[in-house]
């Protein structure tokens, strides 16, 4: 939101955002990789356009924790993105089809009666 928002905010807002945003806890070791890339790479776009220093300030530790997460090519990070939601979206499907035959088998258990 804030990168996509940031030429459109108050300058207010935009402090806000980035003081939430700036405090956020982030564990780097224990924290997805391809997440934080994703997250790095966002909040090094963000800092090249705000103007305001305040904002800057309030997302400048959160800059230097990300320092040490490589940055990978942005279509890197969005295709692993994509293969982990398409993964979640083929477990749900397996899951329900695993229910509906459930239900399937249990409808036709009790016609036999």
């Amino acid at each position: 939101f804030l990168l996509k928002e940031a030429s459109q905010l108050t300058t207010t807002q935009l402090r806000n955002l980035c003081k939430i945003v700036g405090k956020s806890y982030i564990d780097i070791s224990s924290d997805e990789q391809v997440v934080l890339k994703l997250l790095k790479d966002n909040i090094d776009e963000l800092s090249m356009h705000i103007t305001d220093n305040t904002a800057l300030r309030s997302i400048e530790s959160l800059v230097v924790l990300l320092d040490d997460v490589p940055s990978d090519d942005e279509s890197e990070v969005q295709s692993e993105i994509e293969d982990r939601h398409d993964e979640a979206s083929n477990n749900d499907n397996n899951n329900y089809n695993d229910e509906c035959d459930a239900f399937d088998s249990h409808a036709n258990d009790s016609k036999s009666f």
